[in-house]
C-alpha cells in the first residue's frame, strides 16, 4: 500500500539508493495523491534520481496538503521547495533559511544536511566565503547525528575528491559502499577513488566492463568530474559506451547533453554544435535550454 511504499522509499533514500527510492515514492504518491509526507519525500529523492512523475504536479500537491505535516516536516518542505514557492527563491536566501533551520533544530541530521547541500552546490555562486569548508562542516555535523544517512556521506566523499584528500576519500568511499553495495552510484564512487589514487589496474578493469554499466552512470561520471585529468583522458571511451548503452529517448538526450557540455569545456565548439543539433532533434525543450 502507499504507506509501505513510502517507508521502503525512505529507507532506500537514507542509504543513498536513490534509483530505488524514487520509484517507490512515486508509487506511494500514485496510490495516494494526498499523502503529504510521500509527496515531500519524492521532491527530495527526485533531485537525486529523476523519475517519470510530473514533478510540477507533485510540488503543487505537496504545497496544497502541507497542513497535514507537522511543524518539522513543513519546514523541510519549505526548504525543498524554497520559502518563496511558487516563486523562485534566491540561493542566498535558501542558504540563510537552511542556516536558520540548523539553529531551530540543531539535533536534526536533515537540517545540517540541507545546509551542507546548499553550500556545496550553490555556495560559491552565492558568494558565500569558504563555501566548501562550511559545507564539509555541515555534512560532518549531519553524519555525527546519523552515521547511516547516505546524503552527507556521498557529499563528503565528493568534497574529499575535490580537495585531493585521498585519505578522507578512502574513508568516506568505504562508508558509501557499506550503505548499499548494489546502489547505482557505487561504480561512480569507485571510479572517483581509482582516479584520485591513479589506480591503473583498477581503471583498466573498470574500462573493460563499460558495456555492462547503465548509460546514465557513464554520463554522470563525465558530468561530475569535468576537471579530473583521468576522467578527461578516458572521456571518449566513457561517452562512446554511454552512447552504445542508451536505449531510450531520455537516455540518448542525456548522452547528447553530456557530449555538448564536455566538448564546450574542452574548447571544441564545432563538435559541440553537432551534438547540440542531435539534442534538439531528441528533445526540443532541452536543446533550446542548452542553446
Amino acid at each position: 500500500d502507499a504507506l509501505r511504499a513510502y517507508l521502503d522509499g525512505q529507507a532506500a533514500y537514507r542509504r543513498a539508493a536513490f534509483e530505488k527510492a524514487t520509484p517507490l515514492l512515486e508509487h506511494a504518491v500514485q496510490l495516494d495523491s494526498t499523502f503529504a509526507l510521500a509527496l515531500s519525500a519524492l521532491i527530495e529523492a527526485n533531485g537525486w534520481y529523476g523519475g517519470t512523475t510530473d514533478m510540477d504536479r507533485v510540488q503543487r500537491l505537496a504545497w496544497q496538503y502541507r497542513d497535514r505535516l507537522n511543524q518539522r516536516d513543513q519546514l523541510f518542505l519549505s526548504i525543498r521547495l524554497g520559502s518563496r514557492y511558487p516563486r523562485e527563491t534566491p540561493w542566498t536566501e535558501q542558504i540563510a533559511d537552511r542556516e536558520q533551520a540548523t539553529q531551530r533544530m540543531p539535533e536534526s541530521a536533515d537540517a545540517w544536511y540541507y545546509l551542507g547541500d546548499g553550500l556545496f552546490h550553490w555556495g560559491t555562486l552565492a558568494d558565500v566565503p569558504d563555501a566548501d569548508a562550511r559545507a564539509r562542516q555541515a555534512f560532518e555535523q549531519a553524519f555525527q547525528r546519523d552515521s547511516l544517512f547516505g546524503g552527507p556521506i556521498t557529499h563528503l566523499a565528493r568534497l574529499a575528491f575535490g580537495a585531493s584528500d585521498t585519505a578522507a576519500q578512502r574513508l568516506w568511499t568505504r562508508r558509501e559502499l557499506a550503505l548499499d553495495s548494489t546502489a547505482e552510484y557505487v561504480p561512480n564512487a569507485r571510479w572517483d577513488l581509482m582516479a584520485a589514487t591513479r589506480d591503473e589496474p583498477g581503471i583498466h578493469a573498470f574500462l573493460s566492463k563499460l558495456d555492462s554499466l547503465p548509460s546514465s552512470l557513464l554520463t554522470a561520471i563525465v558530468g561530475v568530474d569535468p576537471l579530473d585529468s583521468v576522467t578527461i583522458a578516458h572521456q571518449g571511451e566513457l561517452m562512446a559506451a554511454a552512447h552504445r548503452r542508451a536505449t531510450t529517448t531520455n537516455e540518448r538526450s542525456q548522452v547528447a547533453e553530456a557530449q555538448v557540455t564536455a566538448l564546450w569545456n574542452r574548447g571544441r565548439p564545432s563538435e559541440a554544435a553537432r551534438w547540440l543539433d542531435t539534442l534538439r532533434s531528441l528533445d526540443s525543450a532541452w536543446g533550446g535550454y542548452m542553446s
